[in-house]
């Protein structure tokens, strides 16, 4: 479950708001992968589906892919999964 956003922009993604400076298909593509992060009841799950790329980011920050150029990243504690500080964001 996510619990905090680090940024207004990944959290108006999240509850379906419009960005205006980030294309509509990346807006869907980021509420997909934000979704499945809230479903998930452990980091284990997220990294067993191979399209996330669920990985170490810079501990303590872990990523999941988004596209070539853009990655979710975010924080987390386990039993029940809490993800915290969760930013769509350019990984270049």
């Amino acid at each position: 479950m996510i619990v905090h956003f680090a940024d207004k922009t990944t959290q108006a993604i999240f509850e379906g708001k419009p960005v205006k400076r980030v294309a509509l298909d990346l807006q869907n593509s980021v509420l997909r992968k934000l979704q499945t992060m809230d479903a998930a009841i452990s980091i284990a799950e997220l990294q067993a589906i191979p399209g996330l790329k669920c990985k170490v980011y810079q501990l303590p920050l872990w990523s999941i892919r988004v596209n070539a150029q853009y990655r979710i990243t975010f924080t987390f504690t386990e039993f029940p999964l809490k993800i915290s500080n969760a930013m769509f964001t350019d990984y270049h």
